[in-house]
């Protein structure tokens, strides 16, 4: 019992030694600059701000929810770069909460606590560019319906927001369709074991959200 109390001491110390890494890195984070990606987003968002429309006044490929997040943030935060980095900070939060609850949900609490861990470290790995992307903000959307999904009992309601919640993905960047698409399908499946035939609020959020990525397909 001694080896095992001890074992589970130093994990306890390592995982608040990560822990404080990683918050001393998202303080660095702030001071990132963009990239030109962020500095081409952000330039559409001035064009919003400023009475403009995104893909006639001002061009670039991502979804218009995108455009719309660049101006939202310009505005809160005012006009510089550390405010999309905080941003991302609270999108990176929200994702290693779901990761955590959706680890925990399958393996444990012991897992749920490392997978932030891992996750966090991983980002922290990225660059300037590869971080505060939108691909990766959809796929936090992604991650936090599945973790509500596989989490909630007896919640029609919620699951039934929950299964549009691809259709804001596929707005937010179009590549994250076919990605989102079987995430959907999880509402039909995760409704406190209830059959498919049996969830109609689920299987009608699944085909409402799939509305948004049909006819950017199209």
């Amino acid at each position: 019992m001694a080896w095992i109390q001890t074992g589970g001491a130093i994990e306890t110390v390592a995982w608040l030694i990560c822990l404080i890494l990683i918050a001393i890195w998202a303080i660095g984070y702030l001071w990132w600059p963009f990239s030109n990606d962020q500095g081409n987003l952000a330039w559409v968002g001035d064009v919003i701000r400023a009475g403009g429309m995104p893909y006639r006044d001002a061009w670039d490929v991502k979804g218009p929810a995108v455009h719309l997040l660049f101006a939202l943030i310009s505005t809160t935060f005012g006009h510089n770069e550390w405010g999309l980095r905080l941003f991302d900070l609270i999108l990176v939060g929200v994702g290693a909460w779901s990761l955590s609850r959706i680890a925990a949900h399958y393996a444990g609490p012991r897992s749920g606590r490392w997978t932030v861990v891992i996750y966090l470290l991983w980002y922290a790995s990225l660059d300037h560019h590869s971080t505060a992307q939108p691909d990766a903000w959809a796929g936090v959307m992604l991650c936090a319906a599945v973790a509500l999904m596989v989490t909630s009992e007896h919640r029609p309601s919620l699951l039934s927001g929950l299964g549009r919640s691809g259709g804001a993905t596929s707005i937010t960047s179009p590549p994250m369709i076919p990605i989102s698409r079987p995430s959907r399908l999880i509402s039909v499946t995760t409704n406190s074991g209830s059959s498919p035939s049996g969830s109609g609020v689920p299987v009608a959020s699944a085909h409402a959200s799939s509305v948004p990525s049909m006819s950017l397909e199209k």
